[in-house]
């Protein structure tokens, strides 16, 4: 991994409260989540971090003072996998 990007970890979506401050491999990518009442959102990136990172499926995301929501995060034995989806300006 390079752990290159930084990403800063938001409480909530105001931007004003930043949990803290990592680095991680973002990497673009394309995936649809698709929900039973046909709702779709299309996550447009993934980020690689380290295993004790805080971030999780509650909070937000700031990279490059573009917001993302994780969508889906997977924990793999040494490292999570973050989806994450830009939110709207």
């Amino acid at each position: 991994m390079f752990n290159d990007t930084e990403i800063k970890i938001l409480s909530n979506s105001d931007n004003t409260t930043i949990l803290k401050t990592e680095y991680a491999d973002v990497q673009p990518f394309l995936k649809t989540y698709t929900f039973e009442n046909g709702f779709s959102i299309l996550t447009t990136m993934r980020a690689f971090c380290d295993k004790e990172s805080i971030i999780n499926e509650t909070g937000y995301v700031l990279i490059n003072n573009d917001k993302y929501k994780a969508i889906d995060i997977k924990i793999w034995d040494t490292y999570k996998e973050a989806f994450l989806y830009k939110c709207k300006k």
